[in-house]
């Protein structure tokens, strides 16, 4: 093991035991080295970021730029890394020094800034344009995923639905598909599809609460108000109430008493 190999591991083993100083002590001795610099400055972000430091990764990824202008891998790193922290503006700066070429995912990465910008037919052209070039992508379900929400965006639903079709037929059990599939489905007042589709949601990532607020409204449409205000319940008693639940709410409880009306009226009528 060459002493190169042997800090990297230390660093490592330090990481393991939660011991990020020595950790960032070690990896910022190795910056200076060629061989280890690389691998040193991604080890660094991924301390910095789960930390939320953000100055210090930008930091450590402009001292690599000056010595590597060149290294567009790195530079797709740290747009996803700007991107993710909605520095948009610094991330479109960064993409314009990555060839689509060397860099397939520039225009997927290119897209979803614009759709965080609100510049939906911008981020329209770029996913098409990403899916075009790159058909065996392992990004080609998000790409179509997010061209369907852009579309749900500008209201086009027929155009949302074809993307996401595609979607589900390569994962079918997609939790951000299927919740965006009853999104488009109770949208098209197709409420039986969209119930089908946010059960299976559900089933497989329970845990994301907007879902079962999406299910107290699908089972309203449904003429369900005891199961739509059972979902919405639990929803409430999980998360911070909003305006639009306590207006779900109130129509629920409309709805039960609309129907409990209709009932004596028939129970009258046939007694």
């Amino acid at each position: 093991m060459t002493e190169h190999e042997a800090k990297l591991q230390k660093a490592g083993q330090f990481l393991e035991h939660g011991k990020y100083l020595h950790a960032i002590q070690i990896y910022k001795s190795l910056l200076q080295d060629p061989q280890t610099k690389r691998k040193a400055v991604i080890k660094l972000v991924e301390i910095y970021d789960g930390q939320n430091h953000y100055e210090a990764a930008v930091n450590t990824f402009e001292f690599y730029f000056e010595s590597e202008p060149d290294d567009e891998n790195m530079r797709t790193f740290y747009a996803q890394f700007l991107i993710k922290y909605e520095q948009y503006n610094e991330a479109v700066q960064t993409l314009s020094l990555v060839s689509s070429k060397n860099q397939p995912e520039k225009n997927f990465l290119i897209g979803t800034i614009n759709y965080h910008l609100g510049e939906y037919e911008i981020a329209i052209i770029n996913f098409e344009e990403f899916i075009r070039h790159n058909k065996n992508s392992v990004f080609n379900v998000d790409a179509n995923l997010s061209l369907a929400r852009c579309f749900v965006e500008l209201n086009d639903y027929e155009k949302a639905l074809e993307y996401l079709k595609l979607c589900e037929e390569i994962e079918s059990n997609n939790f951000n598909v299927l919740k965006t599939l009853a999104e488009v489905y109770f949208e098209k007042e197709m409420f039986y599809h969209a119930n089908e589709k946010i059960q299976k949601a559900i089933t497989i990532f329970p845990i994301d609460l907007d879902l079962f607020q999406l299910s107290a409204k699908i089972f309203l449409k449904l003429n369900e108000p005891d199961i739509a205000l059972k979902e919405l319940n639990f929803y409430l008693e999980n998360t911070k109430p909003t305006a639009e639940s306590y207006a779900l709410k109130g129509l629920i409880f409309q709805k039960r008493m609309i129907l409990r009306k209709q009932l004596n009226i028939l129970k009258r009528r046939w007694s």
